[in-house]
């Protein structure tokens, strides 16, 4: 029969409850026996018996105690609590801790619920006989924040793996302050390395400071301080700056980025980034990705927008450079005012104000142009019987030029135009069927437009911002797109998509042949597994295909044979896509690449990727991944190339605490 007591102390109230009660009133000393819990505000005692000594608060809990405080767990063959002070120990003790398990011959907590473990070990495995573990003499566990292990030695069953003097393992969720996990690796621009021997600083609720340091076999010494401020409703910043010391040859360089985006301040947002380089190689040569080491033209910019009510004010400055060749484009500044769209039912006005200053170097020639303009357009749309679709626009700006073609300063430049658009939408079906088809599906979407600009007495320019075509043009556009697809079980399913256009001029000066080229585009839509894309252009004078361009994917996946495991049977299957892509034009390419992944076992992923230059005949990249579900862990090898460049990496880490891994060159697994 179960006996319920509850005693009230100073603090607050302690609630007993076991089978069997024993109280001496003279020593003032609960016994309880049998199912023995006790609770005190969030923290609960679990045991098979315990001794409670109510003038000194304590308690001595026996046989499968289990003390819990908040979403910790502390286990131990017996615990010692003080229900005052808060303070406590077990010895041979376990504790659960969100993101992992202490265990240790003595194991203590005090009033912060911080957590002292002597002799002991840390794990994330909840296996009985824990795969892997780090072993230490002493640990100290923060709640909620850190665990400080002195010294730490790594062991994958129970074999020594490497130690160190100390670690820290995070165990918050928000950011501290600590070392960061370097990387290991060889790769063919750097040779063996060592990377991201990092220390990340919190300096504030905003803000925070990483600092890191590469070791590069066949480069030198590379360091990188990157700062970050964050603040919500105020925007981000950040600046990165790394300076290099190489020694082969012997020379200094540096990168130096940043980017922010602030805002908005009462409508007011800016954005911008900027990228400064020692030499222009530099970013290449130190790319870790494949889109840096293809990356040839530098962006720097500043940019700002403005609301005053319907009116919007933007701006920016910015900044291009050419890697290869060196050219420089800057736009400081290029200023833009749109005015609020006026609107009466289909029909629309708007306008804006626009001015652009660019310097540009070519060659070592420097070129400073200007010029502004006054942009206006108008639109009106409308529908014949529901079906019949109408449309009209015009458009025209005046604008002003530094400089027109013969040298006259201050030049004005005017343009108008206009056109009117003609569509409908056609539905069509077939009246047969073919298995669990029901019946095909055929969407027609016609249109014709014809496009209008008047003669107009412009000054030649070579300025693009302010275009100065004059001649007088009459055009005829025409164009049509088919959808076809299948209807199943009472649902429409998109097959193909199949478009084509061509244009002609009525003017009797023009002696091009109407309809002379006709624009081809075919593809076949997401409901299939082959992905088809084509597009060329079709004269019918010479009866030529022009500048083609084909794009093939065939996505597929089978079983592979089961392999029977000691625990399961495995459930492997292989998915490929293969790509093709072909264009021809001022050159001809054609690149051939394929992607898979497939489970070889329980545990096992395989993932894989290349692509092929037919033209060249060569391997244009490659990659390879396979990793290995260790159950608390997980390993991983990675290859991947890039022309000539290569770089391969070994990876283990641990699945609940990702910034605790092993990186190594597959090589260091095996040589000395």
């Amino acid at each position: 029969m179960s006996a319920i007591l509850l005693a009230l102390f100073t603090a607050s109230p302690l609630f007993f409850e076991a089978k069997y009660l024993l109280y001496f009133a003279d020593s003032s000393v609960f016994i309880l026996k049998d199912s023995v819990k006790i609770k005190k505000e969030s923290t609960e005692l679990y045991a098979d018996s315990l001794i409670f000594f109510r003038d000194l608060d304590q308690m001595k809990a026996f046989g499968n105690a289990v003390l819990i405080f908040g979403k910790d767990t502390l286990i131990g063959d017996s615990i010692y609590y003080n229900t005052q002070t808060k303070n406590g120990f077990a010895f041979y003790g376990k504790m659960n801790q969100e993101k992992g398990i202490f265990h240790g011959t003595k194991v203590a907590k005090d009033s912060t619920d911080t957590i002292y473990v002597s002799k002991g070990a840390f794990t994330t495995c909840e296996d009985e006989t824990p795969h892997y573990r780090f072993r230490s003499l002493e640990s100290k566990v923060i709640h909620k924040n850190m665990a400080i292990v002195k010294p730490v030695i790594l062991e994958v069953h129970n074999v020594p793996v490497f130690a160190l003097p100390f670690w820290i393992f995070p165990l918050s969720k928000e950011r501290k302050s600590g070392f960061m996990v370097p990387r290991f690796g060889v790769n063919s621009s750097d040779g063996k390395y060592f990377k991201n021997l990092s220390y990340y600083f919190v300096i504030s609720n905003y803000s925070d400071l990483t600092v890191a340091l590469d070791l590069l076999e066949k480069r030198g010494i590379r360091g990188t301080a990157d700062f970050v401020f964050y603040k919500y409703k105020f925007g981000k910043i950040n600046f990165s700056y790394s300076p290099a010391q190489e020694w082969n040859p012997w020379r200094r360089r540096w990168t130096l980025s940043g980017n922010m985006e602030l805002g908005p301040f009462n409508g007011l947002r800016i954005t911008g980034r900027g990228d400064y380089l020692s030499d222009n190689e530099i970013l290449n040569d130190y790319a870790d990705i494949k889109e840096n080491w293809l990356k040839r033209e530098l962006a720097s910019y500043v940019g700002f927008s403005k609301n005053f009510g319907k009116i919007v004010f933007s701006g920016t400055f910015d900044d291009r450079l050419n890697l290869g060749t060196g050219n420089r484009t800057s736009r400081i500044p290029s200023f833009q005012l749109s005015l609020p769209q006026w609107r009466i039912g289909t029909f629309g006005l708007n306008s804006s104000l626009s001015f652009l200053r660019e310097y540009s170097r070519r060659d070592s020639a420097d070129t400073i142009r200007w010029g502004a303009k006054l942009n206006a357009g108008a639109s009106y749309s409308f529908r014949v019987f529901k079906y019949l679709r109408f449309n009209f626009n015009s458009n025209g700006f005046l604008g002003i030029l530094d400089s027109d073609t013969s040298g006259n300063k201050a030049a004005l430049v005017e343009n108008i135009s206009g056109n009117a658009g003609f569509g409908t939408v056609l539905y069509g079906r077939t009246l047969f069927d073919i298995s669990k088809i029901q019946y095909f599906t055929h969407t027609f979407q016609p249109s014709i437009s014809i496009y209008y600009q008047p003669e107009i007495k412009n000054p030649p320019s070579n300025f693009y911002f302010i275009p100065s075509s004059s001649r007088k043009a009459l055009s005829i556009n025409i164009s049509a797109t088919n959808t076809f697809g299948i209807m199943i079980s009472d649902k429409k399913i998109d097959i193909a998509n199949f478009s084509v256009s061509s244009s002609a001029s009525l003017l009797s000066q023009n002696s091009a042949t109407p309809f002379s080229a006709w624009s081809l585009s075919l593809s076949s839509l997401a409901s299939l597994p082959v992905t088809i894309r084509l597009q060329t252009t079709y004269y019918r004078e010479t009866g030529e295909f022009i500048n083609p361009s084909l794009y093939v994917s065939w996505r597929f996946g089978f079983p592979l044979p089961r392999v029977q495991f000691s625990d399961s049977v495995s459930r492997n299957r292989l998915t490929v896509n293969l790509n093709y892509a072909l264009t021809k034009g001022y050159f001809t390419s054609q690149i051939l690449s394929f992607s898979g992944d497939f489970d070889l076992g329980k545990s096992y992923r395989i993932n894989f990727a290349g692509s092929y230059d037919v033209e060249r005949k060569e391997i244009v990249s490659r990659s390879f991944t396979i990793s290995k579900d260790l159950h608390c862990w997980e390993a991983r090898f990675t290859y991947s190339g890039f022309g000539s460049r290569w770089d391969y990496n070994f990876r283990v880490y641990i699945k609940r605490l990702p910034d605790v891994k092993l990186e190594k060159s597959i090589f260091d697994l095996f040589l000395p």
